[in-house]
């Protein structure tokens, strides 16, 4: 499931007088806007779609309908450089990275030399001189995490494991993430260790990674799994991530 691909919400809120679901895009555009206002639910935004221009959601306790051109015009923590606040009991309880194009712009084993060193002007390089970064709102995005008492992990099948635990210690983000789980083979086996050491169970997992083949091989497994977009990971990214997970807490009640 990509962030900005078609979205389907399967469970009934019959409890609340309304159903919701399955739900497309076509489907949403034949719902009746101005009854489905007057339906008054007590959870926040949860659900975002970006598909067609269709933007869905729950904000100030009624469902809003509202059509945008540009990512702009979302709401204000979904641009913000600040996490989504959840309620406990919605929020997952590990939340995994991989590593090449997901935290960082390049595939290591195939990009970069290692090891790696801060060169005099304070980048961190390879051996043939080439800086290499993170994402821009990687190290902030994961400190604010760590500071709203999320657990983070790593999950990644990267074969220069030396290298990849060197460039998360030199980008200043290796102390963010208890589990780390980076050697090669399919994701299905590192989360089958995550879920050993940390007795979290799969479903209430949250996953983040650019590759289609770990997204599907670990959606399988239960957990949550979004495939991040080409700028890598964002607080747009996140927030999105985090609030979708919240709605599956509460379609599963």
């Amino acid at each position: 499931m990509t962030m900005f691909s078609q979205f389907q919400l399967h469970k009934s809120y019959s409890h609340f007088g309304f159903s919701l679901g399955p739900m497309n895009c076509k489907q949403t555009k034949a719902v009746n806007i101005l009854e489905v206002m007057t339906i008054h639910f007590y959870d926040p935004l949860f659900w975002l779609q970006k598909e067609r221009e269709i933007y869905w959601g729950m904000l100030a306790g009624s469902v809003i309908y509202l059509n945008f051109r540009h990512f702009w015009n979302l709401p204000r923590i979904m641009q913000s450089h600040a996490v989504q606040q959840i309620e406990d009991w919605k929020k997952p309880g590990l939340i995994v990275f991989d590593l090449d194009f997901t935290l960082w712009p390049f595939r290591v084993d195939k990009n970069t030399r290692s090891p790696f060193n801060i060169s005099k002007k304070g980048n961190v390089i390879d051996t043939r001189g080439q800086v290499f970064k993170p994402f821009p709102e990687v190290p902030q995005l994961l400190l604010a995490l760590r500071n709203n008492g999320y657990s983070l992990a790593v999950a990644s099948r990267i074969e220069d494991i030396s290298g990849a635990y060197q460039l998360l210690q030199l980008f200043g983000i290796m102390q963010h993430f208890k589990y780390k789980e980076i050697y090669p083979g399919t994701k299905t086996v590192h989360f089958n260790q995550l879920h050993a050491k940390t007795g979290v169970e799969f479903n209430h997992m949250l996953f983040f990674d650019d590759d289609k083949r770990n997204v599907r091989d670990v959606s399988r497994l239960g957990v949550m799994v979004f495939q991040v977009p080409q700028d890598g990971m964002t607080f747009h990214v996140l927030n999105t991530g985090l609030l979708n997970f919240a709605s599956a807490c509460i379609c599963h009640q």
